[in-house]
């Protein structure tokens, strides 16, 4: 039996009976206060109570029975505030509107008006009128007085402004000097035309605060916005590389310089001093580090070894600094504020692989990489990632050769099970029978790190295996920057940077542009690309250092800061589809899906 509608009935019962009695003593006793009049003040009262305890169909009931018009005029603005809040409760923004048009904001009480304007403002929040949900809450600010109560107002103001678009915004804003709603919108446009530019953005905040003097203090101001002007720039006028000029990394140094000394020659505008500092055959970076410093550089580029990199880490880092290699990451290696790490790495890879499954709805994998240390560590880092992310490897298996793919992807596939399960099944009929080898069916996709001509063999292999749907995701490497038509790479999601995909005119025009200044072709056109980035980066080290989503289109990929001052790029997915390549979209483009 459902006791609560009886409860709910007795307490209405109870509630009418005793005010029923009171009208009665209040009869007999000559009290001043009409009976009319008390019965009505009690419900409200009794009402109002349910209300706060958010017993709506209660209190609902209660005002049934109250006559607005025997109520003392102070008392009606009660229930006036009181029938709001209830319509509110129940979903009837019109109605609360309606009820609250009665009612002369000038005539109410500081405390009723703090009431009203909230009503009001959560009214129009339900109609899901933005400007005038904002409108109201700026009235309703001039009328609050608590700290708390005016952060969590000026808290709602900034959400709701940052719901509109830059156009709504334009064409919204009334434009009134020295009106705060002017202002709380005009905040909002500069913020969101200048989130990417923080520099320009802290401009035009100054230039805000100039027109807008009285609206927010600094200590009142959003967090982002706080945030925004009282952040310092760089400003990147001396450009140090250091770089070796001998020894074993020469070449990759020469590549890198092209890329730079290129993303340079073709930059518009004033552009910064570049100097090149020799680093000992890149042993070690720190005595050319601390002669740029000493000649006046405000962004150096380097450098270029492990080892040196590692070094730094160890150091005094007082200007930005874009080491070109990984950090090492053990648990005690610190992170210098301003040093900032950019490199293409296999490894990076292999992670994006795993989130790219991940984000494919995949959970279980079988792995087939090179028996060597570069395959060891594209297998450990694919691993580490995988299982983070939650997912599990089912098997593993490397290969020496390419002649090796055919058994290690036989023995992952469990195909010699399905052969042995043959065997036994055919000597138990004593007849031959019809027998082709079924592959597992616990696996969702295998990842293969290999070369071009090595993935090549893939997908004849899970024909022969009869498990060609199984999906197979693979490393640039498998990618070989042509357009040659190639069925047997159908199917195949293959990562890749923008810089080796055909159709990069903007890379080709460089490219021809570089030759031309050395007369000479290129010897690495990815650590060309990663040149052409780094300057890139450099120019925009004060957007990556107070912009934490800020994102550049490079040549090596989609270029973000993660955790430790790492730059990571992210690279593009292609497909073959009847031999020839398109490119995927991410799998959260389709399921909305965070990436």
């Amino acid at each position: 039996m459902n006791v609560t509608p009886l409860r709910s009935a007795l307490f209405i019962a109870i509630t009418i009976l005793s005010i029923s009695l009171l009208s009665l003593f209040i009869s007999n006793y000559g009290h001043a206060q009409s009976p009319a009049h008390s019965s009505s003040v009690e419900l409200l009262s009794s009402a109002t109570h349910l209300i706060e305890k958010k017993r709506y169909k209660q209190a609902h009931a209660l005002f049934e029975l109250i006559n607005p018009q025997q109520l003392p005029t102070e008392t009606r603005i009660t229930y006036l505030l009181q029938k709001t809040e209830l319509g509110l409760a129940n979903h009837r923004p019109k109605q609360a509107l309606t009820t609250l048009a009665t009612l002369s904001p000038q005539r109410l009480s500081p405390l009723d008006k703090r009431q009203y304007y909230e009503l009001k403002a959560h009214a129009y929040s339900q109609l899901n009128n933005i400007f005038e949900t904002i409108k109201t809450r700026t009235s309703l600010g001039h009328w609050l007085t608590q700290a708390d109560a005016i952060r969590r107002n000026q808290a709602m103001i900034w959400n709701d402004v940052n719901q509109l678009s830059k156009t709504a915004l334009r064409s919204l804003n009334p434009n009134i000097p020295g009106d705060p709603t002017s202002a709380w919108m005009a905040l909002a446009l500069i913020y969101k035309t200048y989130e990417q530019q923080p520099k320009q953005l802290q401009k035009q905040l100054k230039q805000w605060q100039k027109a807008f003097p009285q609206t927010l203090s600094i200590n009142a101001l959003p967090y982002e916005i706080q945030s925004a002007l009282s952040k310092q720039f760089w400003h990147i006028d001396k450009i140090a590389l250091l770089l070796p000029n001998a020894g074993p990394y020469k070449n990759a140094a020469n590549s890198i310089k092209q890329g730079i000394l290129t993303a340079y020659y073709q930059s518009i505008g004033t552009r910064p001093t570049l100097t090149f500092y020799d680093t000992n055959h890149g042993k070690d970076a720190y005595p050319a580090y601390q002669h740029a410093l000493k000649d006046g550089a405000n962004m150096i580029i380097g450098p270029i070894t492990k080892s040196a990199v590692q070094a730094l880490q160890h150091k005094n880092i007082p200007v930005p600094t874009l080491a070109l290699n990984k950090p090492a990451t053990h648990p005690d290696m610190p992170y210098p504020h301003n040093l900032y790490y950019f490199s293409l790495s296999p490894l990076y890879e292999a992670e994006q692989a795993a989130d790219r499954a991940w984000q494919e709805g995949y959970h279980n994998a079988i792995t087939l990489t090179p028996n060597s240390p570069y395959g060891k560590r594209i297998a450990h880092a694919f691993k580490v990632r995988w299982q983070t992310l939650g997912g599990q490897i089912k098997n593993s298996m490397v290969f020496s050769s390419p002649q090796a793919i055919h058994y290690g992807l036989s023995r992952l596939l469990k195909v010699k099970q399905s052969q042995v399960r043959y065997k036994k099944l055919s000597n138990l009929l004593n007849s031959p029978i019809e027998f082709h080898p079924r592959p597992r069916k616990d696996v969702d996709f295998l990842f293969f790190a290999a070369l071009n001509q090595e993935i090549m063999q893939i997908k004849p292999l899970l024909r022969f295996y009869f498990a060609e749907q199984l999906p197979v995701i693979s490393l640039s490497t498998g990618y070989s920057g042509n357009n040659i038509t190639n069925s047997d790479l159908d199917g195949i999601k293959i990562m890749t940077t923008p810089w080796s995909l055909s159709n990069n005119n903007k890379l080709q025009h460089q490219l021809a542009y570089a030759s031309k200044i050395w007369n000479a072709p290129l010897r690495n056109n990815a650590l060309f690309a990663l040149g052409l980035d780094t300057y890139d980066l450099a120019l925009h080290i004060n957007q990556i250092q107070h912009h934490p989503n800020y994102i550049l289109n490079g040549m090596t990929g989609t270029l973000s800061l993660s955790q430790h001052n790492i730059i990571r790029p992210d690279l593009t997915w292609i497909t073959y589809k009847n031999g020839k390549v398109q490119t995927l979209v991410q799998p959260g483009a389709l399921s909305s899906r965070a990436h």
